[in-house]
């Protein structure tokens, strides 16, 4: 058991080292530190999330996986690389898990203690390059429709539901979230969709 656990806690730190030796490739920091809009082509990991409480239209956070990057009249920087996306147009919250596509914005370094490579703040809408797998399409349309059945539910509850069944934490309510993982229980809403997710 103590092997284990030694095997374990050797993966993470491995793991760990990999994504940050990425969030500090010598490219990548020139490209933050310039400031300069960069295109991007990535991977979309998660539903997009739309923040609460911001004053006019939405923000939407996006967990994605960078593939290339390109400052302006330079050859494209390609990685893999975790990353999440600050998007204010509404064209990132239909995208599926899994689905590629390209956009336009500037990229930040992430706050500490996050171990993404960069945050991606992004006005435009992203361009979607071909479609999501047929099990992705086939589970966004189970996730549509548990959305739509728990419309009428109060807010905790109708964002709750859909996490426990699917997965799908985009209406999940933040201080609920926060709750979660306080008590350390987010594998509910993690593992509990991970087959239709």
């Amino acid at each position: 058991m103590v092997l284990a656990a030694l095997l374990g806690v050797a993966c993470g730190a491995i793991a760990t080292a990999a994504r940050v030796s990425v969030r500090e490739a010598r490219g990548l920091v020139a490209l933050v530190e310039a400031g300069d809009p960069v295109w991007m082509r990535m991977v979309v990991r998660d539903d997009a999330r739309a923040l609460r409480g911001s004053v006019g239209p939405p923000t939407y956070l996006v967990a994605v996986d960078l593939e290339a990057v390109r400052a302006e009249d330079s050859a494209a920087l390609r990685l893999s690389a975790r990353a999440l996306v600050l998007g204010s147009d509404p064209g990132w919250r239909g995208l599926l898990p899994g689905q590629r596509v390209t956009a336009k914005g500037k990229l930040m370094p992430p706050r500490g203690g996050d171990l993404r490579a960069v945050v991606a703040s992004v006005r435009g809408a992203p361009t979607p390059i071909g479609r999501s797998s047929w099990a992705q399409r086939a589970a966004g349309v189970l996730r549509a429709g548990l959305q739509r059945a728990c419309e009428p539910l109060p807010d905790r509850p109708g964002g709750l539901l859909p996490g426990l069944v699917v997965g799908d934490t985009s209406r999940l309510d933040p201080a609920l979230e926060a709750d979660f993982r306080t008590v350390g229980m987010t594998h509910l809403n993690a593992v509990s969709g991970a087959s239709v997710h």
